[in-house]
């Protein structure tokens, strides 16, 4: 999904996560990890990030944004940066 990032949480490996939602048929290729980073309070993490990119966002409800890999990491480390997470 080119252009497509997801975003999201979990308390398992980022990898295990990403090949559980690559086993889908509808899924026309396996998602990659870009990156991932640790927080203290993910589910806060998740929610903050997910607001500063809400204009981005492809679909109300789903963890899915018009952004670069890149672009979205910059979002997370300024989060990460702003503490509390």
């Amino acid at each position: 999904m080119p252009g497509q990032v997801k975003l999201g949480f979990t308390v398992r490996a980022a990898q295990e996560r990403a090949d559980e939602l690559s086993r889908p048929t509808g899924i026309p290729a396996p998602f990659v990890v870009a990156w991932a980073v640790r927080f203290a309070d993910p589910r806060d993490a998740e929610r903050r990030i997910h607001r500063v990119l809400r204009n981005a966002r492809i679909s109300p409800h789903r963890e899915f944004f018009a952004v670069s890999a890149c672009q979205a990491l910059q979002v997370a480390l300024q989060v990460l940066q702003q503490g509390g997470v």
